[in-house]
């Protein structure tokens, strides 16, 4: 598993970063902090979630 930030999870899910951040913020959707302190979200590799062999 793979922990993505909001700017790559909204990429891979072709949702706004802002969307993501109030989904976050309204505890509909999980997200954790990194070292530096940048939400981060939980997910797939970017290889798993595009259909794609590692």
């Amino acid at each position: 598993m793979h922990a993505h930030r909001i700017g790559e999870a909204a990429a891979l899910t072709g949702v706004g970063v802002d969307v993501l951040g109030r989904r976050v913020d309204g505890g509909r959707l999980h997200a954790e902090h990194d070292e530096p302190g940048r939400r981060i979200i939980p997910g797939p590799d970017r290889e798993e979630s595009e259909g794609v062999d590692p």
